[in-house]
């Protein structure tokens, strides 16, 4: 670990990228729970979010915790929040301020605002916080998953939204006009095209999205997916908006860690976290990705919601978090380049540019094989490459090989490689390489049931 290590710390002095962060740089980042349930140590959470290299965060000021008397709007002041916004804020981070959730007050049974009392108290509420967190917040978000209970999918619904949304949109630019205006967080394809029909985006600056595939059962619940949910969301909304594409920041993605059905492994999770990370970038539409969460919600294993954390609710940092702390660098400031052709869709390779080195990442998502590519260096001096799974400390690699299996010379220009599930990372000069060839081994990553331990 004294790779990873030694970057945290280098991270901690000083974040790489974010001094010198373009007009809009790619947002990696996760949840925090500060702003409702107060959950967690502010100072540990911000010193490993800052360590990881990330530059985005998201919290909450649900309306009843600002208007606690109907009438009377005011902040419970216990630091937490405030602390995290101002952190954040004064290292070049973007904060998503989530506006959300009904009053008891103003809606009665209803989970959402619909009459014009109701739609004019969460506009003071809205303008308030706005005015509260001017110049800090970047994006103002207007509510958090619409579309999350029962009759509140339908296009109607999302009708009502649209109107919550036109009467709220000039009230919080008035209050704070640098402020972004971020749409409620769609999380499924169908639901996106009714908050498409019901004419969101001519009142928003970006789409949320949260993308979540880990409940949908095996097979169904892997980043291999995921990305076919995101392509297919992509084509939704090109239909709505004349061909064109239009900004969205996944504002919640994960996988729990948790002993239930549809939960995972610890070493999944990292697996998928570094799956994900290494694949976001290719969907040019995709502004920001933000981890749902950053520490888990508590000690209860059985329970996936307290699982989806990088880190423990002590603190202790998870594999996935230095899956976060590995790549985060690659993420923000990599420019992505292509895919590589391999005649497998399973079978990915991603070429980035980064700080002026070529990096490959490589992985194959075959749940019962193994893939050997083998590459050749065609360039008259070739130079040493830096390889690491994610997460891991780098090796450094001469080029040559001899394939002892087939019993074949050795090649001097070329290198070989075995890919799994956890994306290898292969980074130096590589514009003289080429995949020369592909292989695919049989080779189960579980044991039988009957020989589990």
């Amino acid at each position: 670990m004294k790779h990873i290590i030694s970057k945290l710390a280098a991270a901690a002095l000083l974040l790489p990228g974010i001094a010198g962060w373009g007009a809009e740089p790619f947002r990696l980042g996760a949840c925090f729970h500060f702003g409702s349930s107060a959950s967690g140590d502010v100072e540990a959470n911000l010193n490993l979010f800052e360590q990881a290299g990330l530059n985005a965060g998201r919290d909450e000021r649900s309306w009843r915790f600002v208007e606690w008397e109907k009438g009377e709007l005011r902040y419970f002041r216990n630091g937490h929040i405030e602390r995290m916004i101002s952190r954040l804020h004064g290292r070049g981070g973007c904060y998503i301020n989530i506006l959300c959730y009904a009053h008891p007050a103003y809606c009665g049974g209803e989970r959402i605002p619909k009459t014009p009392e109701a739609i004019e108290g969460f506009c003071r509420y809205a303008e308030f916080v706005a005015g509260e967190t001017k110049g800090k917040a970047a994006f103002q978000q207007v509510w958090n998953e619409w579309d999350a209970h029962p009759g509140t999918d339908t296009l109607e619904s999302h009708r009502d939204y649209v109107k919550l949304l036109a009467a709220v949109v000039p009230r919080i630019r008035a209050a704070d006009p640098s402020v972004k205006i971020m749409s409620t967080s769609a999380t499924m394809d169908y639901k996106l095209e009714n908050l498409l029909k019901a004419g969101v985006l001519e009142h928003v600056d970006a789409l949320s999205l949260h993308p979540y595939v880990s409940w949908r059962g095996r097979g169904r619940d892997t980043v291999e997916s995921w990305y076919g949910l995101m392509q297919r969301m992509d084509r939704t909304i090109r239909k709505y908006n004349r061909g064109k594409p239009f900004p969205v920041y996944i504002t919640e993605i994960g996988w729990p860690a948790a002993i239930t059905a549809n939960g995972f492994t610890e070493e999944t999770q990292a697996v998928y976290a570094a799956q994900l990370l290494c694949s976001v970038r290719t969907l040019p539409f995709v502004k920001g990705l933000l981890w749902y969460d950053f520490q888990d919600d508590h000690v209860r294993p059985g329970e996936a919601e307290a699982n989806f954390g990088l880190i423990r609710a002590d603190a202790t940092p998870k594999p996935a978090y230095y899956v976060f702390a590995d790549l985060s660098e690659l993420v923000r400031d990599g420019e992505f380049v292509r895919r590589i052709e391999t005649g497998d869709q399973k079978v990915w390779i991603l070429h980035y540019r980064l700080n002026g080195d070529d990096v490959y990442a490589m992985w194959n998502y075959h749940p019962d094989r193994n893939t050997q590519i083998v590459l050749r260096n065609e360039a008259e001096t070739r130079a040493p490459v830096s390889v690491r799974h994610a997460g891991r400390p780098a090796v450094t690699m001469e080029w040559g090989r001899r394939d002892w299996l087939r019993q074949k010379p050795r090649q001097a220009d070329e290198l070989a490689f075995t890919l799994r599930d956890m994306p290898l990372l292969l980074r130096g000069d590589l514009s003289r390489v080429r995949l020369v060839r592909i292989e695919t081994v049989p080779f189960p990553r579980e044991l039988p049931i009957n020989k589990q331990p």
